[in-house]
């Protein structure tokens, strides 16, 4: 996918492979056939960085794997609605929500993936395979939600866990098998 932007920041003093990141993501939209330019963040946090913003949004004071926050009309109009409704007009409004469907620069701005390393480590050591493994588990379950995959319902975990597991072992079986395992 060449019109992928896609930004990588990692916070932690843990080396990355920021090809391999971007080798998921682009597997993924490949996977959903995805045409239209993306832009997408991801972020690699510590333990105490995910469960801040884990208590922040979800209101859950724990440590978690992965955070996906969307940038999606739904998700974001509403929101800036509550909070600024009594400064504008429904003209103004309606102006704003044209300018959410249809981002100025045509590229969908899906959002940010947060993912705590030391989570996805330990994950890695409890279920028996690479921290690469684990972490294109989470990244992609990320941009799945991202995505409007969920998981709620049994039927839709199916589907959801069919494509993870597509996707990772395309990813896994390419190029970064031989680092697999670092």
């Amino acid at each position: 996918m060449k019109n992928l932007y896609f930004s990588i920041q990692n916070l932690t003093k843990s080396k990355i492979d920021d090809n391999f990141f971007t080798d998921i993501t682009k597997e993924v939209f490949k996977k959903l056939n995805f045409k239209k330019p993306i832009k997408l963040d991801l972020i690699i946090c510590d333990t105490k960085t995910i469960r801040r913003l884990n208590k922040i949004y979800r209101k859950k004071n724990q440590t978690t794997d992965v955070l996906a926050f969307g940038l999606r009309y739904s998700e974001v109009v509403p929101r800036i609605y509550d909070l600024i409704e009594s400064e504008i007009d429904r003209k103004d409004l309606q102006s704003l929500r044209e300018e959410f469907i249809s981002p100025p620069d045509n590229i969908l701005h899906l959002g940010d993936i947060v993912i705590c390393y030391q989570k996805a480590k330990d994950q890695a050591g409890i279920y028996g395979h690479s921290i690469k493994k684990e972490l294109a588990y989470l990244l992609t379950h990320g941009i799945l939600h991202l995505t409007g995959y969920d998981h709620e319902k049994e039927k839709d975990r199916e589907k959801m866990e069919k494509i993870e597991e597509e996707i990772i072992r395309s990813v896994l079986n390419s190029k970064h098998q031989a680092s697999n395992n670092k």
